[in-house]
């Protein structure tokens, strides 16, 4: 939902497009585009965090000079840069971070905005919850429906989304209320912090229902997987029925090298959401890590039906393939998941694995000794350069491998073979 950049569509085709979308008459729309209401209380945060994003964080203008933002795109500035409706450019003060509810409070001296108070009560009417975000000369509207008990007043509220929210992006219900913000999105479920932002909401967070900072530990890429684990426990006692608890467990397992657990809590969370593209993918994860490879590359695929460019599962059927002596299609689908994630480790992992499979140890050695040095923790990578490296002679760089086996508690004294099985 960015406005003003170069490519986006124009008022006319926005107002088309979402009243066929989602059902508002036209007239009210282009109402709505002319007066600039709410648009007006949405500003665009112009950072983007490391890892990217997949759409323009937005804030929402909770006072005349104060902006309520994620979190996670704020984390570690003093200050930030904010763009209103008119193409003003200002920047905001990070004045205080709610961890727990992904929410960070802006101040932006010479904003001088009204706050989002209300927004189309005859419209969203017959909606539970809808979403709304205006800026420059694109608009976008996206209807969200709640997941879980609808009694349930949690300080985090979940919302299946139809695309990609912005980080930040106002929550109105039904009667046009503004009731919250987006704190983070995991899959195609959107996690919405009740506004306003209270104390015990904070606290309710922290202690019962840990949605940040399980987000937070995974987007870290530090693999604290026992505390992962924990919180995932905690989740899932509050919100049983939440299949991304359940995914967050299923990871979390899996980087212990638990299993058998894994796939259990896998399993549970398929059930719950078989639509969730993630939670698909950490299935095919951990069939593969069992050595399932066909079940896994049929998991992977049915998370790619959800989402055509999801790297990770192209990498997944590419590690499956190789272990499966599939050189050929190894590297097919190793090729699709490098084109849309540069550093996926199983695609790095599963060109290496097929270069062996070939006999082209040297090529084999010089592949896989990029994908140990993009994750050395895992055996499977040390294994395979232990055997590529002693089919090519270098028999210093095969006994480099035994040595990281034997750090990691694996065994390097089984025969390494070409498989690497």
């Amino acid at each position: 939902m960015k406005g003003g950049d170069e490519g986006g569509i124009g008022v006319a085709e926005a107002v088309e497009r979402m009243s066929r979308a989602i059902g508002i008459p036209e007239s009210w729309l282009s109402d709505a585009v002319a007066k600039r209401s709410p648009g007006w209380a949405v500003v665009e945060v112009d950072r983007i965090p490391p890892g990217g994003l997949s759409d323009v964080p937005q804030g929402v203008v909770v006072a005349p000079d104060r902006v309520l933002a994620a979190a996670a795109i704020v984390a570690g500035a003093g200050r930030v840069p904010v763009r209103t409706i008119d193409g003003r450019r200002l920047r905001a003060r990070v004045r205080r971070v709610h961890e727990a509810l992904g929410l960070a409070e802006l101040a932006c001296p010479g904003l001088r905005l009204p706050p989002a108070e209300r927004f189309a009560p005859a419209t969203l009417r017959e909606r539970r919850f809808g979403l709304m975000a205006l800026l420059g000369d694109t608009i976008g509207i996206q209807p969200l429906r709640r997941l879980g008990p609808q009694a349930d007043d949690g300080p985090l509220v979940p919302f299946r989304a139809t695309g990609v929210v912005p980080p930040g992006a106002p929550v109105f219900d039904g009667r046009g209320r503004l009731v919250g913000a987006i704190a983070c999105q995991m899959g195609s479920i959107a996690y919405a912090a009740r506004l306003p932002v209270t104390d015990g909401r904070v606290r309710e967070a922290r202690e019962r229902l840990p949605v940040m900072e399980v987000y937070t530990r995974m987007r870290s890429g530090e693999c604290e997987w026992d505390r992962i684990e924990t919180a995932a426990r905690r989740w899932i006692e509050h919100a049983p029925w939440d299949a991304n608890a359940w995914n967050a467990l299923a990871a979390s397992l899996r980087g212990q090298e638990r299993l058998d657990e894994a796939l259990d809590a896998a399993r549970r969370a398929a059930r719950l959401d078989p639509d969730q593209f993630t939670v698909r993918w950490v299935h095919a994860a951990v069939l593969q890590a069992l050595g399932r490879n066909r079940e896994a590359i049929g998991e992977a695929e049915a998370a790619l039906r959800l989402v055509p460019t999801m790297g990770v599962a192209h990498g997944t059927i590419a590690r499956a393939r190789a272990a499966l002596g599939g050189a050929d299609g190894a590297e097919a689908a190793a090729a699709r998941a490098l084109a849309l994630a540069p550093d996926c480790y199983s695609a790095l992992l599963a060109l290496g694995h097929a270069a062996l499979l070939r006999g082209r140890y040297e090529q084999a050695v010089e592949r896989l000794r990029r994908a140990a040095e993009r994750e050395p923790r895992d055996a499977e990578v040390w294994h395979l350069l232990g055997v590529a490296a002693a089919r090519a002679g270098d028999r210093e760089e095969a006994e480099r491998a035994a040595q990281q086996l034997r750090l990691l508690g694996a065994s390097p004294d089984r025969p390494f073979t070409a498989g690497g099985a």
